[in-house]
């Protein structure tokens, strides 16, 4: 059985995500890059797997494409160097992390604010 829900979670991720679930922690999605994803985007999400798996993974696009090693993950966004939880208006069953430092020492608002300025 859980070789089975394994394979099952795997295929409904992304291609080149990978996947390790512990039960009773938070789920999160990040890069695993040290420097960061295209863009230089720092972002990280945290959430309950099943938001993390049936809501982020389907429709973040934004939060995958940029990353340059996509992964998913058990335990909290500050374990893997997220350090600064920012206002999440879109995602509200999680929480959203940023790492300056991955970010190439830019803040989000200094991100978000070049980033759309040129994605509407």
């Amino acid at each position: 059985m859980k070789a089975t829900v394994m394979m099952m979670l795997m295929a409904i991720s992304p291609a080149g995500a990978s996947r390790v679930i512990v039960k009773d922690e938070a789920t999160l999605m990040y890069d695993a890059s040290d420097v960061g994803g295209f863009n230089n985007y720092g972002g990280c999400f945290e959430a309950d797997d099943t938001y993390v798996t049936d809501c982020l993974f389907k429709s973040n696009y934004v939060g995958y494409f940029l990353t340059r090693e996509p992964k998913t993950a058990t335990g909290s966004c500050s374990d893997f160097g997220y350090d600064t939880e920012v206002k999440n208006d879109v995602w509200d069953g999680g929480k959203f992390f940023w790492s300056k430092k991955k970010a190439g020492g830019v803040s989000f608002e200094e991100w978000k604010e070049k980033f759309y300025s040129i994605h509407p």
